[in-house]
C-alpha cells in the first residue's frame, strides 16, 4: 500500500490494553449478551489474508483536533478549517454514549480530512427513529456547518451500531446527502434495524460498503451479517466486500490506542475513503481480493452453532428485539444452517 498522503495522520500518545477499555462490555454487547471472552480456540481454522502493511502508522504526523458537544453528541474536527470537509456519522456500539470508547478512530477520521459526527448508541432503540431526529438536529445547530461537506459522506458503525448503518445511510440519501460519494463501513454488525429486504435493495449502486468481522469473534453471530451483505445484490462486486481480519475479538475497534494496533480497522477505513470520497480505487481493491463477495461460501467453516453466540441470528431472550426484527422480512438464519 501506498504511503498516506498529504494531511493524512494522527497518532495516539499511550496505549491501553483492550480490556481496560472504559465501558468496553457496554459498547460491544448487545442486550441479549451476556459476557463472553472471545477466543481463537472457539473458531476453526480457516485461511484468513492480512493486507501488506507498508505505511508506518505511529509517524504519521500529528494534528490539532477540536472537539465540540451538542447535547450527547460530539463534534470532531480539524482545529484549523479550511473549506468543505466530508461528513462522517460515526454510530457505536450497544450502550457506548462517549466518544473515548472508540477515539483512535475517530481521531484517525479527523487526520485524514474529514468532520465526524459522534452519535450516542442509547440502550433499548431498536431502530433509528431517534437517532435520525437528533442527528438532523445537531447537523442544523453545529457551529460548523458551513465547513460540513454533505454530498460526501460515511456512516461508521460498530456492533448495534453497525447494524443500524445500513438504514442510517439510507435515510440520509434520501435527504439527498452523498451525491459526490457515498460509503457504509460496518464492524461485526448486529440487525439491520428498520431495514427489510426491499430497504436493503434501495440503498444506490454505487455505495461503498465494507463489511468486516472479526475472526475471534464470538459474540455476535456471523450470520447476521452475511446475511446482511447477501441482500446487497444490487451493489457491485467492485464497491463492496466482506472481510474477515483474523485473531481480533468483537472488541476491537473500541479504545485509545496506537494506529499500529488499529490497523485491522484503520488500514480498510483509509481505503474506503480514497474510493468514496477522492475516486481513489487501488487500496480498496486490494482489500476487496482479500475479502470475499460470498462470505458463507469463504468461511463457512469458522461459522458456530448459532447457540453459541449471546447475540445468535434469532432473537429469543428480548421480546422487544424479536418484535423489532420480525416487523421486516429478513430471516438473518435462513440462507445458513441455525444448529
Amino acid at each position: 500500500m501506498r504511503k498516506i498522503r498529504g494531511y493524512v495522520g494522527f497518532f495516539i500518545l499511550f496505549t491501553v490494553l483492550l480490556s481496560g477499555c472504559r465501558h468496553h462490555s457496554a459498547s460491544s454487547l448487545p442486550p441479549e449478551s451476556e459476557q463472553q471472552q472471545d477466543s481463537a480456540s472457539d473458531v476453526a481454522s480457516v485461511d484468513l489474508k492480512r493486507p501488506v502493511q507498508n505505511v508506518d502508522l505511529d509517524e504519521v504526523p500529528e494534528i490539532k483536533i477540536k472537539r465540540e458537544s451538542i447535547y450527547s453528541f460530539s463534534l470532531h474536527y480539524p482545529e484549523r478549517l479550511k473549506g468543505r470537509y466530508p461528513l462522517i456519522l460515526f454510530i457505536p456500539g450497544w450502550g457506548s454514549v462517549q466518544y473515548e470508547d472508540y477515539r483512535t478512530l475517530i481521531d484517525y477520521l479527523v487526520s485524514l480530512g474529514n468532520i465526524v459526527l459522534f452519535a450516542p448508541e442509547y440502550a433499548n432503540e431498536y431502530g433509528i427513529q431517534k437517532i435520525r431526529q437528533e442527528l438532523e438536529d445537531i447537523y442544523r445547530l453545529c457551529s460548523i456547518q458551513e465547513h460540513m461537506d454533505t454530498s460526501r459522506f460515511g456512516v461508521v458503525g460498530h456492533s448495534s451500531g453497525g447494524g443500524k448503518a445500513f438504514a442510517v445511510c439510507r435515510y440520509f440519501v434520501q435527504k439527498g446527502w452523498g451525491t459526490k460519494g457515498r460509503f457504509i463501513f460496518s464492524m461485526a454488525p448486529w440487525f439491520a434495524f428498520d431495514m427489510g429486504q426491499e430497504e436493503m435493495q434501495s440503498i444506490p449502486e454505487d455505495t461503498y460498503v465494507f463489511m468486516e468481522f472479526f475472526g475471534s469473534d464470538m459474540t455476535t453471530d456471523p450470520r447476521i451479517s452475511m446475511t446482511t451483505y447477501s441482500l446487497l445484490t444490487q451493489i457491485p462486486a467492485a464497491r463492496k466486500t466482506f472481510y474477515v481480519y483474523p485473531d481480533t475479538g468483537h472488541g476491537y475497534p473500541t479504545g485509545n490506542r496506537t494506529l499500529s494496533q488499529m490497523d485491522g480497522v484503520t488500514e480498510p477505513l483509509r481505503a474506503v475513503i480514497d474510493a468514496a470520497f477522492y475516486h481513489r480505487t487501488d487500496d480498496f481493491m486490494e482489500f476487496d481480493s482479500l475479502g470475499s463477495d460470498t462470505p458463507w461460501q469463504a468461511y463457512r467453516e469458522m461459522v458456530q452453532p448459532s447457540g453459541r453466540y449471546p447475540s445468535r441470528c434469532r432473537p429469543s431472550s428480548s421480546e422487544a428485539v424479536y418484535r423489532a426484527v420480525e416487523a421486516y422480512d429478513i430471516d438473518y438464519c435462513a440462507s445458513f444452517s441455525a444448529e
